[in-house]
């Protein structure tokens, strides 16, 4: 019988495992005895294995202990925030960033930051992040906020990790990229520090992510077990 202390070990291990191997001296050393692109392989196994552990032991809970009584209030708020959430997924995969995982050469280049990036320099992240916390407070059990609390606190925690290790790898070029941009989406351009980024966006990468809500919704009772309406 699964019990919410397995998923708590599993969450807290995918969290430490997340930490431990790309913000801590043992990053250094893996990438040192074994190359970077085998680590980045490493890295990729750990994190699919301990999530879908994760998955699994959500999906053995009965989910019947409430951190406060559910109602229909909330269950609305991942139909609000879902669609960004894939706008930034879509778009931030398609827009090359110096955030993102060998991609740290960008900064060397003085062209700044284009489409998505001018409204987060994290938009993967912020999409994670948005999906988690969305379901969070549509599913007001404890299975549910320890799953989905991983995720937000990975992807959270992530950008202002990114953002420190970037910058001392690079200040000059970090410093440059950093200040046309912000982590809190909008937050450069209500600043004044970012240009418009809707041009630059297109219309492909918004209608995309929209596709990718929509199909999640549609699909949602098959790979969740839940319908979300």
């Amino acid at each position: 019988m699964v019990s919410d202390t397995e998923l708590a070990v599993a969450s807290a291990a995918f969290v430490v495992a997340h930490f431990g191997m790309s913000s801590t001296p043992l990053r250094a050393a893996l990438v040192r005895g074994m190359g970077e692109r085998a680590y980045l392989v490493l890295y990729s196994l750990v994190s699919l294995v301990l999530v879908a552990w994760m998955v699994e032991a959500y999906a053995g809970l009965p989910h019947d202990r409430f951190l406060w009584l559910p109602g229909t209030g909330l269950r609305i708020v991942p139909w609000v925030v879902m669609p960004f959430a894939t706008i930034l997924l879509v778009a931030g995969l398609a827009t090359p960033s110096p955030t993102a995982v060998r991609m740290e050469g960008l900064l060397e280049k003085e062209t700044g930051p284009r489409g998505i990036l001018r409204i987060t320099r994290h938009p993967v992240q912020w999409a994670i992040l948005l999906w988690a916390v969305s379901h969070m407070l549509a599913n007001p059990d404890v299975s549910s906020w320890l799953l989905f609390g991983a995720f937000a606190l990975v992807s959270g925690v992530g950008t202002v990790l990114i953002d420190f290790k970037r910058g001392r790898a690079n200040p000059g070029g970090w410093y440059r990229f950093a200040r046309a941009t912000s982590n809190l989406p909008f937050a450069a351009m209500i600043a004044g520090r970012a240009g418009s980024p809707w041009r630059e966006i297109g219309w492909w990468r918004p209608l995309a992510g929209l596709a990718l809500f929509a199909v999640l919704a549609v699909l949602h009772p098959y790979f969740a077990g839940v319908v979300p309406w």
